[in-house]
């Protein structure tokens, strides 16, 4: 993210360029979301190690952003609150990055136009746009496969976090921009806690002996037929491996 960033840099960043200076970065942020927290997390570390000081986060929750990722923060509503501070945001900074996660997909049909409309918005302030780890899809809406290529088409650079999403992208029509699959930004995350410590503070002991596996779920659609499937590998490593 950060050689992306510094090669947009040299580019050149648009109107008034002399004025600009630093990255906006747009995703679902401040939501108490574990993962996306960790994503942004990720970002931040690679753009610092590039030696990018000035990072701006949109975020539903501004002052919490602020305290765990040590960056400025302003407010991003649901829906059209607070969208003068972020043109004025825009139009001062070089860059803005879309992502990472799952932002571009149509489960719902506002999802979509929310966050082109953060795209559309940088367009006007003549801020290049980049997205960046991006899982895209699913895009069923006829019209939403046409406002992601649209808008996507316009873009400076685009980074997917699977070889899934680059296809989509590629199959809808954006076709205009480079696009990289990359990995998720959560594995650039610095661990400084004890993994150890935190384990035997839930109790969980670990044997030398055994292997330790932890598994994370969520309830999504389609669970009933990846459920069962995923009881039968867990089973079938209990008996292959000394878990």
């Amino acid at each position: 993210l950060g050689d992306v960033y510094k090669r947009q840099v040299r580019k050149g960043s648009g109107r008034g360029e002399e004025m600009r200076d630093g990255i906006v970065i747009a995703g679902y942020y401040g939501a108490g979301n574990t993962g996306d927290e960790a994503i942004l997390s990720g970002m931040i570390a690679a753009l610092k190690d590039q030696g990018v000081g000035n990072i701006i986060v949109l975020s539903r929750n501004p002052e919490e952003t602020a305290r765990l990722h040590g960056v400025s923060s302003i407010y991003c509503g649901r829906r059209q609150e607070g969208l003068k501070d972020i043109y004025r945001c825009m139009r001062g900074s070089k860059l803005l990055v879309l992502g990472g996660g799952g932002l571009l997909q149509d489960y719902t049909s506002r999802v979509i136009p929310y966050w082109l409309s953060r795209v559309a918005m940088a367009y006007a302030a003549g801020t290049p746009v980049m997205y960046y780890a991006q899982g895209i899809g699913p895009l069923k809406r006829p019209k939403a496969r046409k406002l992601v290529s649209f808008l996507s088409n316009r873009v400076k650079y685009i980074t997917v976090r699977d070889e899934d999403s680059l296809l989509l992208l590629r199959e809808i029509g954006v076709d205009r921009v480079p696009i990289e699959v990359t990995a998720d930004p959560a594995l650039g995350i610095r661990i400084s806690s004890d993994g150890k410590r935190l384990l035997g503070k839930a109790g969980i002991q670990l044997r030398e002996d055994r292997i330790k596996v932890g598994i994370s779920l969520r309830s999504w659609k389609g669970e009933e037929k990846y459920l069962p499937a995923l009881v039968r590998i867990l089973r079938r490593l209990r008996r292959l491996m000394p878990v």
